[in-house]
């Protein structure tokens, strides 16, 4: 929108990956989805972050010994910084709640802390 107030899209795509002699990724705990987001510069890199998402992920299903996939929704809103990282990339660190946190659910507990790289004209 303008230097201190950006708006967007962003998408989730999240592994987990198996311990033990096979360190592999499996589908089934795969976690994938899109946000629409919203962020203003207050100060200098400081930044108030608010944010939509849904996201897919596959729970365990009660009625049999497989999983089940389950959409939800998530409303975040937090503060964030960002920093220089190398020439043409930017870091940011934000601290975002989620107020439709549920569980189970794509995460743990509704408080999240978020790392990203932004590329920089």
């Amino acid at each position: 929108m303008n230097k201190k107030w950006n708006v967007g899209l962003g998408g989730t795509y999240r592994s987990s990956f198996g311990s033990g002699e096979k360190f592999k990724s499996s589908k089934e705990e795969a976690t994938h989805g899109g946000r629409l987001f919203t962020e203003y510069t207050f100060f200098k890199s400081f930044f108030g972050h608010g944010e939509f998402e849904m996201l897919h992920t596959n729970q365990p299903d009660p009625n049999s010994d497989g999983l089940r996939g389950n959409w939800s929704e998530g409303a975040l809103i937090g503060l964030g910084k960002n920093y220089k990282f190398i020439k043409k990339i930017q870091g940011s660190v934000m601290l975002l709640y989620n107020f439709l946190h549920t569980e189970p659910g794509p995460y743990d507990k509704p408080w999240l802390v978020r790392f990203g790289f932004n590329w920089i004209k």
